[in-house]
């Protein structure tokens, strides 16, 4: 392979932008594992409870006030009210995060790690940053219900909004934690 001023030697010269190569241009290790059914079902869970949420958003924004609430405190009392057009920037909000985390959650091979990723370890690292992205995507979709449920619905889902937060916070902990236990 010719080697040019600038150029990094370790970038590989076929596919080197494809998810199979890391920072710089360095081959990832390979998958190595299979879906395991548990995950798989969950990161379609996720998918589908945003998409049905945001549907739901919209099928009933004919019949909301014009004011809604739009910010809660910590007892899920309304506290900030805002036009009904904001559940419009919820649904464009949550629902591609949803979708772009159960995307992602299949390629964990995509995701930077803060250690070494070799194909010793790699089916036991992906396999854990998987699952933990899955489980963030399952996090991000209470939340979402939980939110819609007050603003949209006058529901009593504080508890959905507090399990979201809750599970945003300790989910990339305990992944981290699990992963670095996997090397």
């Amino acid at each position: 392979m010719e080697h040019h001023e600038g150029e990094d030697p370790d970038r590989a010269e076929d596919g080197a932008d494809s998810p199979a190569y890391g920072r710089r241009g360095r081959a990832r290790a390979s998958r190595g594992f299979t879906t395991d059914p548990v995950t798989r079902w969950l990161r379609r869970l996720s998918l589908l409870a945003a998409l049905a949420i945001g549907i739901a958003v919209l099928l009933r924004y004919p019949s909301l006030p014009e004011t809604i609430p739009t910010h809660f405190n910590a007892l899920g009392e309304a506290d900030g009210w805002g036009s009904r057009n904001a559940v419009f920037g919820l649904v464009a909000v949550f629902v591609p995060i949803c979708a772009g985390v159960a995307w992602l959650s299949a390629y964990p091979g995509v995701l930077q790690y803060p250690f070494p990723v070799t194909e010793e370890n790699a089916p036991r690292v992906y396999r854990e940053g998987e699952r933990t992205i899955v489980w963030l995507g399952i996090a991000i979709a209470l939340l979402f219900g939980g939110i819609a449920g007050i603003a949209v619905f006058q529901l009593q889902t504080a508890a959905l909004i507090g399990i979201g937060i809750a599970g945003c916070v300790a989910v990339p902990i305990i992944g981290a934690v699990r992963m670095s236990r996997s090397l």
